[in-house]
């Protein structure tokens, strides 16, 4: 990238008001770069449960592991981000990059085969975790670990109020695979988890398309609904009370642990 096209990215994220949409166009960016140098990062965590739902939650940062054969080593992190302007490295995995915090993982490590989703940007594309990994990995947070976790019981209702609905597409019988493994064992835990959740719900206008791959102006489209529907079946606002990343959050959000929940189409949040 020249560095004209960084300057014309970097006006674009930083003019971006969304929480959400600024961290995936930033993701997306960075996302081109590693990939120009042979690695294939992939969004985990809080934000593909964000792209997927557009619901509440929004921790502050987003999370990249890498898939593939290589994995990129310090120098190799150092030497992508350091051709974004201002990029500021926080401890010894975290960079600030346009005012977004970015946490940059290791190996990706998947209990499944189940294709990703792709998300095309005018900066480039971002690939987001399998929504059954992400869907299992949340189970297992929310009853399959160290007791009941309420936060992540939210996060499941959300997310699987989606695929009810017909917005997200779903092998559920993959997801169960996933969760019946040796890494979760928790799969009997999704009916329990479920017994509240309202299904199904009111026509949805955005179905992801069975090659798991959305446009921007796709995704933008259906945002609305789809934060409206998600607060039906959880709170409005999601977000761990606590984690290891405070310090750093909080500095940056005026005492918070992110950036504000409402959003311009939101109808709870004023």
């Amino acid at each position: 990238m020249t560095a004209e096209e960084m300057t014309r990215a970097a006006s674009l994220i930083e003019s971006e008001t969304d929480a959400n949409a600024k961290a995936l166009l930033l993701a997306a960016l960075v996302s081109e770069e590693f990939r120009a140098r042979g690695f294939e990062p992939v969004i985990v965590g809080g934000s593909a449960i964000e792209f997927y739902t557009d619901g509440a939650y929004m921790s502050g940062d987003v999370d990249v592991c890498f898939a593939g054969a290589r994995t990129p080593t310090p120098v190799d992190l150092f030497e992508v981000m350091r051709q974004f302007t201002g990029a500021g490295l926080v401890g010894t995995r975290s960079w600030k990059v346009f005012g977004v915090f970015l946490d940059l993982h290791r190996k990706l490590q998947r209990c499944g085969d189940i294709p990703n989703c792709t998300l095309n940007t005018s900066l480039g594309h971002v690939v987001v975790l399998s929504v059954e990994e992400v869907l299992a990995e949340r189970i297992f947070a929310a009853r399959g670990g160290t007791g009941v976790n309420a936060h992540d019981e939210e996060c499941v209702r959300q997310l699987t109020s989606a695929i009810l609905r017909g917005d997200v597409k779903c092998d559920w019988q993959a997801m169960a695979r996933i969760a019946s493994g040796p890494e979760y064992r928790c799969a009997d835990k999704l009916p329990e988890l479920l017994r509240n959740t309202p299904r199904p719900m009111p026509d949805t206008t955005l179905p992801l398309p069975p090659d798991r791959c959305y446009t921007w102006e796709q995704w933008q489209a259906g945002r609305a609904e789809r934060r409206r529907l998600g607060n039906l079946v959880a709170p409005p606002v999601i977000r761990r009370p606590e984690s290891s990343s405070d310090k750093r959050l909080r500095a940056v959000f005026d005492g918070e642990r992110g950036p504000p929940f409402g959003k311009a189409f939101d109808p709870d949040l004023k």
